[in-house]
C-alpha cells in the first residue's frame, strides 16, 4: 500500500465511484462532501472503506499529499460561492496553496 494520501472534494454521482476506486488501488483518503447534506449517513453511503472523514475543505487538504476535485459547477470553487468553507477551497485552488497553509 502507498503512503501517499489522496485529498478528496464532492462524493456526488461522478465523484464517488472515482473514489472507490483510487481507494481499491491502495491509496490513503481523506473526503468531503461539500454537498448541504453531508451527515453521517451522507459519508456512511458514499464515502470509501476507510477513508477519513474531513470535517472540512480545509482539513482535508491540510492532511493530502494531492487533491483531487469532483465538483458540480465552477460556482463550486468561485468567489461568489456564499459558503465559507468553499470561499477557502477558491482561495485554496487560486492561490496555489498546497499543502494549504491556512
Amino acid at each position: 500500500m502507498t503512503h501517499e494520501s489522496i485529498g478528496f472534494i464532492g462524493l456526488s454521482n461522478i465523484g464517488m465511484p472515482i473514489a472507490h476506486h483510487i481507494v481499491g488501488v491502495g491509496f490513503e483518503m481523506a473526503v468531503h462532501g461539500i454537498a448541504g447534506n453531508t451527515s453521517n449517513s451522507f459519508y456512511e453511503e458514499r464515502a470509501p472503506e476507510g477513508a477519513t472523514i474531513g470535517s472540512s475543505v480545509s482539513s482535508v487538504t491540510q492532511q493530502s499529499s494531492a487533491i483531487i476535485l469532483s465538483l458540480p459547477s465552477p460556482g463550486a470553487v468561485t468567489a461568489e460561492n456564499p459558503k465559507r468553507d468553499q470561499m477557502y477551497l477558491y482561495e485554496y485552488v487560486r492561490d496555489g496553496r498546497f499543502p494549504a497553509t491556512g
